[in-house]
């Protein structure tokens, strides 16, 4: 099947989260529905079979290669429907530009690809399991109507550029076992307010221009756990006011923050700060 781009899918269900809380109350239900319709004829509203869904996160070799695809009268694609329990991985590219697409349960898979739902712009919410390893580089890039995302326990890496430009996220929970969030994950998430970064099992190093640009973020904790802040990572937040350091980080570069609080962390170590006249941070 050729990727779905700019089809119209609205609703992607995936095995073992059926039956979905959506039109169809099980597969079953799906499949009586559909023999009920008529097929490939101008009376029907949709028409939709059985077939070979490997590209987009099953096994060729298996039952998790099939699956329900229901089109419309455009031949555009509206629901997909996943079958067996075989799928480990949502592949690269696998959902980019399904603009309509606004329902997703993310199955417990190992791995989320790069591109997979990106420029999805209808998203509105996204919560990944702790089955999840790792968030694939521009992975959820410009979803543009997503407003909250929740990283399970069980991812370790947050891919470059994963989340960049989701202009309207104003929440994330980044999992406790995250070691790394990637070069530019959340650029210019412009309405993000504020987040904890940490906190959790493992030791975290914040990669180049990772939070570049949010411009709505306000206020920032940094937990124990984190080690290294590289460049530029929270250059252009310009309404950053509050930052509490619960640790003593062990390197961060000259030009990761704004104003002086480079240059006042390392007189004041772990504490709060906050900031006056835009540039001088003084601990509390």
């Amino acid at each position: 099947m050729s990727n779905p781009a700019n089809s119209g899918v609205i609703k992607v269900v995936f095995p073992p989260t059926y039956p979905p809380e959506g039109p169809f109350i099980s597969i079953a239900a799906f499949k009586t529905w559909l023999a009920a319709q008529p097929n490939n004829t101008a009376d029907s509203p949709y028409t939709a079979q059985l077939q070979d869904i490997s590209d987009l996160g099953g096994d060729s070799n298996t039952a998790g290669s099939l699956g329900y695809v229901l089109r419309d009268n455009n031949n555009k694609y509206v629901s997909i429907v996943f079958l067996g329990k075989t799928i480990t991985s949502i592949q690269d590219n696998a959902f980019f530009g399904c603009t309509n697409l606004s329902d997703i349960t993310i199955p417990n898979v190992n791995s989320i690809g790069r591109w997979a739902f990106a420029n999805c712009t209808s998203l509105r919410s996204v919560s990944i399991p702790d089955s999840v390893k790792s968030i694939g580089d521009s992975a959820f890039q410009w979803c543009t109507g997503l407003t909250s995302v929740t990283i399970g326990n069980g991812v370790t890496r947050i891919g470059v550029w994963a989340f960049a430009g989701c202009t309207s996220l104003t929440n994330v929970n980044i999992g406790n076992n995250v070691a790394s969030i990637g070069d530019s994950a959340f650029r210019s998430c412009s309405n993000l307010s504020s987040i904890t970064i940490g906190r959790g099992a493992v030791n975290i190093r914040i990669e180049d221009y990772s939070f570049y640009e949010c411009t709505n973020l306000t206020s920032l904790i940094l937990g124990q756990r984190v080690t290294l802040i590289e460049n530029y990572v929270f250059i252009g937040c310009s309404n950053l006011s509050r930052v509490t350091f619960d640790g003593e980080i062990g390197s961060i570069y000259n030009n990761a923050f704004p104003g002086d609080l480079y240059e006042a962390y390392l007189k004041g170590g772990r504490g709060t700060y906050t900031i006056a006249n835009n540039w001088y941070w003084t601990k509390q």
